[in-house]
């Protein structure tokens, strides 16, 4: 979930051209296409990148840098390859495979070693749409012991927003907030690099606001690797 923006309905994503991602094939095959669309009343002008995350190591491999621009929405469409794009079209180009890609940020074991993130960025700079997308089913990740720890900043009651900083010792994957405040958090379901700070507000919808002493009391901080040897069929460690 993204912090909303005014471009929040431009979206972008990848998978193989001849299946969807919802196939059940347990990995990805075949070439690596990707879409970026703009469901906008208005015209958006940006870029869109893919990059590799790799689990063991936390590295992150540039795919893809590509200069969006399309007419207002809704679903106006356009496409380009994962690996070694310039720039978009209307029509589906022929692209490099996925094991490609596997290849260039150096996952070994293919799916089970990496994920994609697709990130839009508006023409000011401002990411407006991040899409991090497995290429094989979770359960056989191979993902890191990782020990994620928080700080919640301080935030005197009546606070509308209150800031968690959070790091990782480890590739984190699917880092999941939660508490029984009642409120939203800029961003979730996210992966967290080993010893990059990332900071995620939690924004209140009350009137009377929060504290991080109230925020704290509740918050919850999870992921992936938490629950792999828990539940059946998945060790993904």
């Amino acid at each position: 979930m993204m912090e909303q923006s005014a471009y929040t309905d431009v979206t972008a994503a990848c998978g193989a051209e001849k299946i969807t991602m919802m196939d059940a094939s347990d990995e990805a095959t075949g070439p690596a296409l990707c879409y970026v669309r703009n469901d906008l009343p208005t015209a958006f002008e940006g870029s869109v990148t893919v990059d590799a995350i790799h689990f063991a190591t936390g590295a992150v491999t540039s795919l893809s840098s590509v200069k969006v621009s399309l007419p207002a929405g809704g679903g106006a469409l356009g496409f380009f390859c994962a690996k070694g794009a310039a720039s978009m079209s209307s029509g589906k180009p022929d692209c490099p495979t996925f094991q490609s890609i596997f290849d260039t940020a150096g996952c070994k074991g293919g799916a089970a070693d990496c994920m994609l993130n697709v990130t839009v960025t508006s023409a000011g700079g401002e990411a407006v749409s991040r899409n991090v997308l497995p290429l094989g089913v979770p359960s056989a990740f191979k993902l890191p012991a990782t020990t994620i720890k928080h700080v919640v900043k301080s935030a005197a009651a009546g606070s509308q927003s209150v800031d968690i900083e959070l790091t990782s010792t480890a590739t984190a994957v699917y880092v999941w907030l939660s508490t029984l405040e009642q409120g939203r958090f800029s961003d979730n379901a996210f992966v967290l690099l080993p010893g990059v700070a990332r900071t995620v507000s939690f924004q209140s919808f009350v009137a009377a606001g929060t504290s991080s002493a109230a925020l704290t009391k509740s918050l919850r901080v999870e992921h992936l690797q938490q629950y792999c040897s828990r539940e059946a069929g998945m060790d993904c460690h």
